[in-house]
């Protein structure tokens, strides 16, 4: 089933520039089947009529999300293994916790990005020990958050990083204070502060406390 909701949150800057064509492609099919029946007593003009109005609003609708993203302040994170754009805040926060895994850390030492952002791993090259790529609360309900804080406990990733990532969408908005409370006391007690990242866009390290 396809509706205009599947439009609402496309990003240009992520999936959404890919997901525009085939979700068009779905609306125009469904137009042309499921609703041949309410067009059979009108006439051919009054049907073009009407699907024209629709893709017209369709269109309208995309070219103000694009509008929005192309307004929004880019910055830029330059690492050896290329250039990525984001948005400022973000690149921000980012730039600084790479330079600083970059001076502080080993080459070999893992690290642990909760809920999720393992493109850091990437950039930093450090290592990812775990199955999941990502902790969001689906994660959470799927793992369970005693078989994730038993993983976390075994694998003792060197480093880990939270990301202030608001996770609304999955129906809880922040690690720590909406789920994973019992992993991040865990990462509380085992770990040290070693520092944050950002200003609007936050991202909170911690080291473990005791070396393996």
């Amino acid at each position: 089933v396809t509706s205009l909701k599947s439009y609402h949150s496309l990003q240009l800057g992520f999936y959404g520039t890919y997901s525009f064509a085939p979700l068009l492609i779905c609306i125009i099919l469904f137009l042309n089947e499921l609703l041949e029946l309410e067009f059979l007593y009108s006439t051919k003009k009054q049907c073009e009529c009407a699907i024209f109005t629709f893709l017209m609003v369709l269109v309208l609708v995309f070219i103000n999300i694009f509008a929005l993203q192309i307004t929004k302040e880019d910055s830029y994170i330059r690492t050896k293994l290329g250039t990525i754009k984001m948005e400022k805040q973000n690149a921000l926060a980012l730039g600084e916790a790479i330079s600083y895994l970059s001076n502080h850390s080993a080459k070999d030492d893992s690290l642990l990005v909760l809920p999720e952002g393992i493109m850091i791993n990437y950039l930093t090259q450090k290592k990812w020990d775990f199955y999941q790529t990502s902790f969001i609360p689906l994660d959470f309900d799927t793992f369970g958050e005693d078989n994730i804080i038993k993983d976390v406990t075994n694998k003792r990733p060197d480093f880990i990083m939270f990301i202030k990532r608001d996770t609304s969408e999955y129906g809880k908005e922040y690690i720590c204070k909406d789920y994973g409370i019992k992993t991040c006391k865990y990462i509380a007690k085992n770990y040290s502060f070693e520092g944050a990242f950002g200003e609007k866009f936050r991202g909170f390290l911690f080291k473990q406390k005791y070396i393996k």
